[in-house]
């Protein structure tokens, strides 16, 4: 669950950075 959880979260991150990116 915490590794799902981290994984989720990482991968919103790395949405977010590419939103900033574009």
């Amino acid at each position: 669950m915490s590794t799902l959880m981290e994984d989720d979260i990482k991968r919103w991150t790395a949405k977010r950075k590419t939103a900033l990116v574009l």
